[in-house]
C-alpha cells in the first residue's frame, strides 16, 4: 500500500509541475496570416524578421513587427552586433534602395553587393553595382569603386579601416584601405585586431 502511495504522490508532484510550467509559457501572434509567408529568421540579438507576399511577385519586410513597403526584391536583413541597429536592400519601380532602421537611401544601382557593421555595431559600410563596377560606401560617406571583390567587408571598430578579397589573376589579394598585398592562393580574413 504505501508503494501505490508514494506513486500516487509523484505522479501528482510531477502533475503539479506541468501545470506551473504551464503558467510560465506565452504565446505571442507575431503575423496575423493575412499574407503568405516567404522566409523568416530570428537574430542572436533577439530580433525576428520575415518576408511575406502581399501580391503575387511582390515581397515585404517585416522586422520586429515594423512592416515595410511592398517591393520587388528584398535581401536578408544585417543586424548590427550590438543589436541596435540593422540594414536591408529593397527594389521598387524606381530601383535599388538601402533601408536602415532609421534612413533609406536610394541608390543607382543595376545590382547590390554587401551590408556590413563593425564589430562594435556603431559603424556601417554597404556596396552597389553600376555596370561591372562595384561602389564601396564607407562609414565616413567615402565611395570607392572595386573589381571583383568576394562577399565580405571587414570594417575596424572606429570604422576608419576597412579589409576586403580581391581576385587577381587568379589568384586573392587582401585589399586593406586601398591597398593590396601579395597574392595567394587562398586568404582567410578574420577582422581587424581590436583597437
Amino acid at each position: 500500500m504505501s508503494r501505490k502511495l508514494h506513486i500516487i504522490i509523484f505522479l501528482l508532484f510531477i502533475l503539479n509541475l506541468g501545470s506551473k510550467s504551464e503558467n510560465k509559457c506565452f504565446d505571442y501572434l507575431l503575423l496575423d496570416g493575412a499574407e503568405p509567408l516567404l522566409d523568416f529568421g530570428l537574430d542572436t540579438t533577439s530580433h525576428w524578421w520575415a518576408v511575406t507576399e502581399p501580391f503575387k511577385g511582390m515581397k515585404r519586410m517585416v522586422i520586429d513587427g515594423e512592416e515595410f513597403e511592398a517591393s520587388s526584391a528584398l535581401t536578408k536583413p544585417v543586424f548590427s552586433p550590438n543589436g541596435r541597429d540593422w540594414a536591408f536592400f529593397s527594389e521598387d519601380a524606381l530601383g535599388w534602395m538601402l533601408v536602415t532602421n532609421d534612413t533609406i537611401f536610394d541608390l543607382n544601382a543595376e545590382a547590390v553587393g554587401d551590408v556590413s557593421y563593425s564589430p562594435n555595431g556603431e559603424h556601417l559600410a554597404y556596396s552597389y553595382f553600376i555596370s561591372e563596377y562595384e561602389r564601396l560606401v564607407l562609414p565616413n560617406d567615402e565611395t570607392i569603386e572595386i573589381l571583383d571583390r568576394s562577399r565580405g567587408i571587414f570594417l575596424s571598430n572606429d570604422g576608419n579601416s576597412f579589409a576586403f578579397k580581391a581576385m587577381r589573376s587568379g589568384r586573392w589579394a587582401l585589399d586593406i584601405n586601398g591597398k593590396e598585398s601579395d597574392y595567394f592562393d587562398e586568404i582567410v580574413p578574420i577582422g581587424f585586431w581590436w583597437t
